[in-house]
């Protein structure tokens, strides 16, 4: 990558997960996956807090900006966890657009 990741960008990589899971993600466990599937710019790894990076905030606006919303459904666990799962607009969202890209 030759400029940090946006948060547009990450939508198709975060749907392709969630499909791939079949089931319910922590936005921890989407993280730790979008992670080893991109490669982060310099910047992606710079601290933004002391426990954050600018990517993890990049893909925590994913949920808090409602970027994925009309793609998935979220349900909260009993211990406060926001779980999402991909929904039949995110499945043909995701196939359509990969099928723009082979084109």
């Amino acid at each position: 990558m030759k400029k940090p990741i946006s948060e547009k960008q990450l939508i198709i990589p975060a749907l392709t997960i969630l499909y791939a899971k079949d089931g319910y993600v922590t936005i921890g466990e989407l993280k730790k996956e979008l992670k080893k599937r991109l490669t982060l710019h310099v910047a992606d790894k710079v601290r933004v807090s002391q426990n954050r990076t600018r990517f993890n905030n990049t893909v925590g606006n994913l949920i808090s900006h409602r970027t994925l919303e009309p793609y998935v459904k979220h349900v909260k666990s009993e211990d406060g966890k926001i779980l999402m799962r991909i929904n039949r607009k995110g499945r043909q969202f995701l196939f359509k657009s990969i099928n723009n890209l082979n084109k």
